[in-house]
């Protein structure tokens, strides 16, 4: 990252990240950088700048734990990062992902999964699902999900037994969670007007209890029930709401 300390002439720069004898600290942002210049004879201090955005792109709860895994854009060239926060929203850790572009992510079976579109230099990457250990971060699978229409799959979510993808095109994209495989596609329609479209949704959640998939287009929320019929649409009017990523 490019960061300005506001001081020119720098002769020399040490850490104090944070650590002690007894417990490492190896959180970046806890980090201290003194630097030595010229000119005034002090010594600055000044921080590393966080290398995540508030920019979010998915949810996923685990009721268990009480906890919240909003995935969010890293910052410049930095990966998508994992912060994983309580119901009040206090930060509990975070962890980066592999390098490419997040896009959804969902909590099934005590694992993280997060749809990906890998980094290429040749056109599209790899569309893949990443496997994570939710306490970790760390990657104990993955899948690539080329078989399925599109190329941005903003929409995760599971049914309790199966992931549920809201490719960019067609209908919703049912998953093997062990190997990605497609097991079914649920079309989405309207039964008073079968000329509606409904796709490149921004977020995906599924509702166990009565089995019904909301969507979310922007502000606006869609309504289906478990043969892919739209029951209702609705929008979310609060001050503040737009262009939903995770729901």
């Amino acid at each position: 990252a490019n960061f300005n300390t506001s001081v020119s002439g720098i002769q020399g720069m040490t850490f104090d990240n944070g650590s002690t004898d007894s417990t490492a600290d190896t959180d970046p942002t806890n980090d201290t950088l003194y630097v030595a210049h010229t000119g005034s004879g002090l010594i600055s201090k000044t921080g590393i700048p966080s290398d995540k955005t508030n920019n979010p792109r998915g949810l996923a709860y685990d009721s268990s734990a009480g906890e919240l895994f909003i995935l969010v854009d890293g910052k410049g060239k930095a990966p998508d990062h994992v912060v994983v926060t309580d119901t009040s929203g206090a930060q509990q850790r975070n962890f980066a992902m592999p390098r490419g572009d997040a896009h959804g992510i969902t909590l099934l079976g005590g694992s993280l999964y997060v749809s990906l579109e890998g980094s290429s230099e040749f056109g599209p990457g790899q569309r893949e699902i990443v496997v994570l250990n939710p306490s970790t971060g760390a990657e104990t699978d993955r899948f690539d999900i080329n078989n399925v229409p599109g190329q941005e799959h903003a929409g995760l979510s599971n049914n309790g037994t199966s992931l549920i993808l809201a490719a960019e095109f067609g209908g919703l994209q049912i998953l093997d969670p062990s190997d990605g495989n497609r097991i079914d596609e649920l079309v989405l329609f309207d039964p008073e007007n079968f000329n509606s479209f409904f796709e490149r949704f921004g977020a995906l959640a599924f509702n166990t209890t009565t089995e019904e998939y909301f969507p979310v287009d922007g502000d606006t929320v869609f309504r289906f029930d478990e043969e892919g019929r739209l029951i209702e649409d609705f929008e979310l009017n609060a001050s503040g709401f737009n262009s939903v990523q995770g729901a």
